[in-house]
């Protein structure tokens, strides 16, 4: 599997000019916000997702001013979800270091989100791009959806794969749909072949087919479920490996387990 600098290889320029953006970007007049916001700065993570909207956007050209305002517009609304996670599950760490609510406390915590989502609201409108703020509005309406059907279904901890993976489409796909489809409009992809940013379903119509390469690689990504941590446990937060920690084997499995057990009997799961 390429390694994170392979893959933002062909966009290092663009993630150059996009990082010093998205800097001005939450540069705020009140002192204390602007603290917290280059607190935030500071400790900025992989930028998976500014990422995939340039590269999006790279396909179909040089990227060009709407990109950039797209990928700050991404990464504004993604930081924003980040800051009011940590005060819905009580983190008090993000990435390693302490987080907003742990430092400034929740009614703060919750104000600097709202400004990052509204600043970041404001980008779209005061560039014109209107067609961004409903592929990001999409996407703000599935994470929030996600982010409930969650809450609900963790005090029974009994839930479905099927409700899990129903889970995860919308509280993590739908904002990785939304960061190919707006770096897609940004590179002025031609409106019939524009996909509207709904994270991927059985039901949901095919994405152009350059997109779709970029998000079918994305799609088989988060099918790589990560072990079930005991924060995750402890917060009951269920991820893939708690519901299913040892699926049943297809028939061709269960044949040459058979076949295996009778010469020597493996301990553990059987």
């Amino acid at each position: 599997m390429p390694t994170l600098a392979e893959v933002q290889r062909p966009i290092a320029a663009e993630m150059q000019v996009f990082e010093t953006r998205f800097r001005e970007a939450m540069r705020s007049r009140t002192a204390l916000l602007d603290r917290v916001m280059h607190y935030i700065v500071k400790r900025k993570g992989k930028q998976m997702r500014p990422m995939f909207t340039l590269l999006s956007a790279r396909l179909f050209g040089p990227v060009n001013d709407n990109g950039f305002t797209a990928a700050s517009l991404i990464e504004l609304l993604h930081t924003a979800t980040l800051v009011h996670d940590d005060v819905v599950d009580g983190s008090p760490l993000r990435r390693g270091f302490f987080s907003i609510n742990a430092l400034w406390k929740n009614k703060i915590a919750v104000l600097v989100g709202d400004y990052l989502l509204s600043r970041g609201l404001l980008l779209a409108v005061e560039n014109r791009q209107f067609e961004l703020l409903g592929i990001v509005s999409r996407a703000v309406k599935e994470m929030s959806e996600g982010e409930l059907l969650q809450l609900e279904k963790a005090r029974g901890l009994n839930f479905s794969e099927e409700v899990y993976f129903d889970i995860i489409r919308q509280k993590t796909a739908s904002l990785i749909a939304a960061c190919c489809a707006s770096g897609a409009h940004a590179g002025e992809l031609p409106p019939p072949m524009r996909w509207n940013g709904c994270a991927p379903s059985a039901s949901s119509p095919a994405s152009p087919s350059r997109s779709r390469t970029t998000c079918s690689t994305i799609r088989v990504e988060a099918w790589k479920a990560p072990p079930a941590s005991p924060r995750a446990l402890t917060s009951r937060a269920q991820t893939h490996p708690s519901i299913d920690p040892c699926p049943a084997p297809s028939a061709r499995k269960r044949s040459a387990l058979d076949g295996a057990r009778r010469e020597s009997p493996p301990p553990g799961c059987a």
